[in-house]
């Protein structure tokens, strides 16, 4: 449910964007889910996320259980020991998380500047829109694929934005092509009593041009960063991948820790030690 609450509030935030409120309720949810260690800390923010951001997500964090929340406290125990002798990968995640959600915004933007020299201007003014919808639709996949590896990037992760680079370059080139030799605008001129072509006058273009000159640093950045991450990870012998077999080890270990500190009840351990179990062993 949790996962299924982020996926939701995303797709929420970015179908909503130009309304402000549910990007701000769902930053606001995204930040709650992750520090509630109950789900009766949910419940008021659930109810404002149903209806001002997201109803399935709203609904879907209603359903949150105590013990995804208390799996994911383990977790953020576990991610504390790791980060504080590898402050590089720390900070590489936190750019990227950014980053993502930073080119969702600016795809957005993107996209109402290319719908715009469409009505306006005559010719083939719709390529730099069929390039941006796609740019959006792998976007997309990109944020679910995210969200469902828990914030880290895959190699499907990888592939999506080697991709979106490519895509990027093409915008850039398509901005100019189709401003200066696809997209023009009839002007009449009386005394001579004929139309003439005017190009280069979609001023449209030269924002998605810069959109997406930022976009292509941005990803480059992005992908340079985690391959660099992956060979500091690999250089001190830490695991590529976070989700793999051997991390149930440390899960259960830390949840044995606060069982022994006393700062979880027999039965929250229980609960806690099932359901990492059940994570791993489905």
């Amino acid at each position: 449910m949790k996962q299924a609450s982020k996926i939701f509030i995303w797709i929420g935030m970015i179908l909503q964007f130009f309304l402000i409120y549910p990007i701000i309720v769902g930053v606001l949810a995204l930040q709650k889910i992750d520090e509630a260690k109950s789900k009766n800390e949910l419940q008021t923010l659930g109810i404002i996320t149903t209806f001002f951001c997201s109803l399935l997500g709203g609904i879907f964090m209603l359903c949150i259980k105590d013990e995804e929340l208390n799996d994911a406290g383990i977790n953020a125990n576990i991610s504390i020991n790791e980060n504080a002798t590898n402050n590089p990968n720390k900070n590489i995640k936190v750019f990227t998380q950014v980053s993502i959600y930073l080119l969702c915004v600016l795809s957005l933007i993107s996209l109402v500047f290319c719908i715009a020299p469409v009505a306006r201007y005559y010719g083939i003014t719709g390529l730099p829109l069929l390039f941006n919808i796609i740019q959006i639709v792998i976007l997309i996949i990109n944020v679910v694929i995210f969200c469902l590896n828990k914030q880290g990037l895959s190699k499907a992760n990888i592939i999506c934005f080697v991709v979106l680079e490519l895509i990027n370059i093409t915008l850039i080139v398509m901005s100019v092509v189709t401003d200066y030799c696809l997209a023009y605008k009839p002007y009449y001129i009386s005394y001579y009593g004929y139309y003439r072509y005017v190009y280069g006058i979609a001023g449209e273009y030269w924002v998605v041009f810069g959109i997406a000159c930022f976009e292509t640093i941005l990803t480059a950045f992005i992908i340079i960063l985690n391959l660099v991450k992956k060979q500091i990870r690999k250089n001190e012998g830490l695991p590529t991948n976070q989700t793999v077999p051997s991390r149930i080890e440390i899960e259960l270990n830390e949840a044995k820790r606060l069982f022994d500190a006393q700062t979880i009840t027999e039965e929250e351990y229980n609960k806690i030690r099932n359901s990492i179990i059940s994570k791993y062993y489905k």
